[in-house]
């Protein structure tokens, strides 16, 4: 029985670490400045930003992503991460947008 509770501790410790550094970053990007992006958008929250420009009828999930074997810089064992924001339209129509957040020991 020790081992089997103690087994249990070393997973909700690796999930909350894992689940605390999803939080983090993707905090992060929501907070990054849209005009460092790309100068032609505004000095706002990337997150508030997105949010005026989906609408309120707009539903938006943010999660953590592989940014693809292509990103630049990506080994096999330092692969970066990504938020992700996916944006379901009104109308059906989806947007998904996705910023470098950081890179994923896979080791």
């Amino acid at each position: 029985m020790k081992i089997s509770i103690m087994a249990l501790c070393v997973f909700l410790s690796v999930a909350f670490q894992a689940e605390s550094f999803e939080k983090r970053a993707i905090s992060a990007a929501q907070r990054i400045p849209a005009s460092s992006l790309d100068a032609k958008l505004p000095n706002r929250s990337f997150g508030v930003w997105l949010n005026g420009l989906v609408g309120k009828e707009a539903g938006i999930v943010w999660q953590l992503a592989d940014c693809g074997a292509g990103a630049r810089g990506g080994s096999a064992q330092d692969a970066p991460v990504c938020a992700e924001a996916t944006a379901l339209m009104p109308n059906g129509d989806t947007v998904i947008i996705g910023i470098s957040v950081g890179r994923s020991n896979k080791d």
